[in-house]
């Protein structure tokens, strides 16, 4: 959503060029120009920092962010050295200081961010990327924050985690102008069998976001008599074990929908409160925008 966005700003002040990598083809890149004066979209050979130099050399590029290097190995960081263009790098994920990217263990959990003892055994549980101990990863993703003209980051919380790993001065800019909740509005209403509460849940349920704790709430809710329903706007998929019929009876979801049509979805469910789930610590996130403009209370984990 973000990068979207950014690329329609830059075009309106001028030229942008789009280069990503091809999943599950390193030595490719795919490059795009979406103006409407002279759009195109190419794949190219990219193997290694000298044919990224000559790429950046061809688009004429003088400035470049970066919004991941996941799939670029070592061409863009060669690349970059190579040119001397300056870059900014903006902070989406925890990929480079962490392979598991959301700084969570294997149950989905935040894994407290532990010592590199505990980092190094949970990579060996769970190798991924690449990655063979934490220290070596860490160094060979620092160029990123390090060499970086500025590095971007769109909350406090995501700047002091990455400054404390990078010790790069990480600058704060949300993705959007600011949401202000002075107060949020109480429920009123009577919670009541034939009228329960309605827990709305926002977005794409899977175990970073939560998904393990909604079945456990679930289960109290159904276990306990509860008069209350968690409604997920948005998508999750359980499999057969994980979800009883009575607990599908207190759980609805609306499936997939365009941006565009969420106010209105927001509309027809009429939440109560709203329930954030996720267990990983966020950079950002704009369904809470969404939820917060509402002034419904808002329940989240404070990691």
């Amino acid at each position: 959503h973000f990068v979207t966005s950014r690329v329609q700003k830059l075009n309106r002040s001028g030229h942008s060029v789009v280069v990503r990598p091809v999943a599950g083809h390193p030595e490719y890149v795919q490059i795009e120009n979406i103006t409407a004066f002279d759009s195109f979209s190419l794949t190219l050979s990219v193997k290694d920092g000298s044919d990224m130099k000559e790429l950046f050399d061809a688009i004429g590029a003088t400035r470049v962010e970066i919004h991941h290097v996941l799939g670029f190995g070592t061409a863009l960081r060669d690349g970059l050295a190579k040119t001397g263009i300056p870059h900014a790098f903006y902070v989406h994920d925890y990929f480079t200081i962490c392979p598991q990217v959301t700084l969570t263990n294997a149950d989905g959990e935040y894994c407290g961010e532990p010592g590199i003892r505990d980092c190094d055994a949970c990579i060996s549980r769970r190798p991924s990327h690449g990655a063979a101990d934490i220290q070596n990863w860490r160094a060979r993703h620092a160029w990123v924050m390090q060499r970086a003209e500025h590095v971007f980051a769109p909350s406090q919380d995501t700047a002091r985690r990455m400054s404390r790993y990078s010790g790069a001065d990480v600058e704060v800019v949300p993705h959007e102008p600011a949401v202000l909740l002075e107060e949020a509005l109480p429920i009123t209403r009577t919670v009541t069998a034939e009228r329960p509460l309605r827990i709305v849940l926002l977005g794409f349920l899977v175990p970073h976001k939560g998904k393990r704790m909604v079945l456990d709430v679930l289960r109290h809710i159904v276990s306990h008599r509860i008069p209350a329903r968690v409604i997920l706007v948005g998508e999750a998929i359980f499999s057969a074990d994980e979800i009883d019929g009575e607990m599908g009876g207190r759980f609805t979801s609306t499936g997939r929908y365009a941006e565009a049509d969420l106010s209105k979805l927001l509309v027809d469910v009429q939440p109560d409160l709203f329930w954030f789930p996720s267990t990983a610590p966020e950079t950002y996130s704009f369904t809470l925008s969404v939820a917060m403009r509402t002034g419904k209370p808002i329940v989240a984990a404070n990691h």
